[in-house]
This record gives C-alpha cells, sequence and structure tokens, in this order.
C-alpha cells in the first residue's frame, strides 16, 4: 500500500470550518490513479459533550470499497 501522508487539527480549527456544506457545492469525488487508494475523512464536533468524531473510508484505484473505520 503506498504511504499515506498525515495531518492533524485541533477542536478549534475542525469548529472554525463550516459544516453547512455551502463549500462543497460542486464537489465530485474521483477515484485515485492506478495503483493508489484515497482516503476520505470526515469529523463531526459536540461542544455540549465536549467530544470529536473522526472516521474515514478508502477506496481502492477502480473506486471499491477496501475499509471504513
Amino acid at each position: 500500500m503506498p504511504t499515506a501522508t498525515s495531518a492533524t487539527s485541533t477542536t478549534d480549527e475542525l469548529a472554525a470550518h463550516s459544516s453547512s456544506g455551502a463549500d462543497r457545492v460542486g464537489t465530485v469525488w474521483k477515484k485515485p490513479a492506478i495503483g493508489r487508494y484515497k482516503c476520505n475523512i470526515d469529523a463531526s464536533i459536540s461542544a455540549q459533550r465536549d467530544r470529536v468524531g473522526l472516521g474515514m473510508c478508502i477506496h481502492d484505484d477502480e473506486g471499491r470499497f477496501v475499509l471504513a473505520k
């Protein structure tokens, strides 16, 4: 499996982004290049519960589902 880069964000940085989806209008998912995998991630924040939820979904170069966490 090709190496992946990682990124970290603080709760404040995540909270600063809009969850309305307005910044995603017109975005279309594309499968990765041949021989690569694509990892899509998402996060949710609950200030009332003091919790952050993270999720990921991996697809192969044919767009087939591989793994989700």
